[in-house]
């Protein structure tokens, strides 16, 4: 089964750990207002991903991801032959190469689904 994730999962996945971590390093400021400020801060230079990977590193996002789809195999080489070569791995790669690139938005790097 493949996986599918869509632009508007990327940036859910992406605004829900910004907000998190915004609430973690401000836990007196309500939600709504910890939404708010996140969502006016962002523009062209501090997109989602730029903010994402300030909170979470993108060795670590990848290496996550890596462990779950492949808990077997400690290659990342591999790894990455894998997610490059098999169109059910469209979306975890697209995932990748998104952060990696700092996209506001979800790219198709493989011109899958």
């Amino acid at each position: 089964n493949a996986l599918v994730l869509g632009n508007d999962d990327y940036l859910a996945d992406l605004d829900a750990e910004n907000i998190y971590c915004a609430l973690l390093e401000n836990p007196d400021v309500p939600i709504r207002e910890a939404s708010i400020a996140y969502y006016n801060s962002l523009s062209g230079a501090k997109n989602r991903a730029v903010i994402f990977k300030q909170n979470i590193s993108y060795e670590t996002v990848k290496q996550l991801i890596f462990e779950k789809l492949f808990p077997d195999e400690s290659n990342d080489e591999m790894c990455w032959a894998e997610l490059e070569t098999k169109s059910e791995y469209d979306a975890p790669y697209n995932f990748l190469m998104s952060l990696y690139y700092d996209s506001p938005v979800l790219i198709n790097a493989k011109g899958g689904y």
